[in-house]
């Protein structure tokens, strides 16, 4: 618990500034969870583990009250960190790689971010980088209602399970990107800036799991890794107009891919 809880002031020392949090959660690799696995079995089999890791995050985030699917961007800034806090303390989670964050400059305008993500994500080591790189454009919305919002921390948290393998991986990968908006259209740009990336990597620990599989059922609602990619992800609201994400468009934010 020293190191969890040293690694937790190196993470808060290096928190982004920010006006607003949209968040995004994602599933990669095979689920090999069993249809009917109750909730102890979903704990004590690592087999089921990818749902383990889906119920940690779910119960975390309740008790946070960090819940992009119904909470705004301005609002979740204020329980972002706690939640994260929480995530990374949790004991059967063992920290991999010491978190650190990559700076980037980005010069112009959307079409260079997929280069600057591609080079800060490549430098961290990202696994999976261009879904990660696909993941954070996503979430970068066409048209802003509040202009005042301008410094935003996007959040794609990654639940791995590679095939015919029973490790689990659970990855935040933090995004600080500034967003500027047309005083009259509302529609979103990007300035010249140095965005900020940032990675969190653990592993689920299957023996703790397994020793506490009782406790943890009963602590940790049983949560499906599809509804954990719906918890965790801020919706796309039919007033930002989030058609944004056209073949040409698209294609023109991941210029480098």
């Amino acid at each position: 618990m020293l190191i969890k809880s040293t690694l937790v002031l190196i993470l808060t020392s290096v928190a982004f500034a920010r006006d607003a949090v949209l968040s995004r959660g994602v599933f990669v690799g095979v689920d090999t969870t069993e249809k009917n696995a109750s909730p102890i079995e979903v704990f004590r089999n690592p087999m089921n583990h990818a749902t383990a890791a889906a119920s940690v995050i779910r119960r975390q985030a309740e008790r946070t009250f960090f819940l992009p699917h119904k909470m705004g961007p301005a609002e979740l800034c204020g329980s972002f960190d706690r939640w994260k806090d929480t995530v990374i303390q949790f004991p059967g989670f063992k920290m991999t790689r010491r978190p650190r964050p990559e700076d980037v400059v980005m010069e112009g305008e959307a079409g260079k971010l997929g280069k600057a993500l591609q080079r800060g994500l490549t430098a961290l080591s990202v696994p999976h980088a261009t879904d990660v790189a696909f993941e954070f454009i996503d979430l970068i919305p066409e048209k802003l209602e509040d202009r005042s919002l301008k410094e935003f921390v996007l959040s794609v948290m990654v639940i791995e399970k590679p095939k015919n393998s029973q490790e689990v991986m659970v990855r935040l990968v933090e995004l600080l990107i500034e967003l500027e908006s047309s005083m009259f259209s509302k529609k979103v740009s990007i300035p010249d800036q140095t965005i900020r990336l940032k990675l969190v990597e653990m592993k689920v620990d299957k023996d703790f799991m397994q020793r506490n599989a009782q406790t943890l059922a009963k602590a940790m609602p049983k949560t499906l890794v599809s509804e954990f990619m719906w918890m965790l992800t801020s919706p796309k609201k039919e007033d930002l107009d989030l058609e944004c994400l056209n073949q040409d468009r698209f294609s023109q934010w991941i210029d480098g891919f």
